[in-house]
């Protein structure tokens, strides 16, 4: 994998973190009835919709299973129909398509970039295994 595929994904998960940590214990209506948070979560998915544009082409075809297309897709829209966005859609993909982007794309991530990124923060890989059962 090329360093800078690994890089975007870095992109991709940070957003989806930075995301989780601006709803985190947010009700829906506190969501709808604030602009600043809105504003923070729209400009999340667009680094997210970036990120994976810049992703090769024969790198998303390896990995078909991440709906790249969804995902790129829902950057133009944030981009180019800012003014017509559904912010009920943009609640339910914060609440029902990030946990699962994270898992996919913590799965691609190379066990040593992963193991390296983690001990940067601190974290340990002590009992953490990868999809071959070895431990990271």
């Amino acid at each position: 994998m090329k360093k800078n595929e690994n890089v975007y994904l870095h992109h991709i998960r940070d957003a989806i973190v930075t995301i989780e940590n601006y709803l985190a214990g947010i009700p829906k209506d506190k969501f709808m009835s604030t602009p600043l948070l809105q504003d923070g979560v729209l400009r999340q998915l667009e680094i997210i919709g970036e990120a994976a544009g810049n992703l090769a082409e024969e790198f998303r075809a390896k990995h078909a299973n991440v709906p790249w297309g969804e995902i790129t897709g829902l950057r133009n829209r944030v981009i180019h129909a800012y003014f017509n966005l559904n912010l009920d859609i943009i609640w339910e993909i914060t609440q029902n398509d990030l946990k699962s982007l994270q898992k996919d794309i913590s799965a691609i991530i190379s066990p040593d970039e992963l193991r390296g990124t983690l001990k940067e923060k601190g974290i340990g890989l002590t009992g953490l295994r990868d999809k071959k059962n070895r431990s990271l």
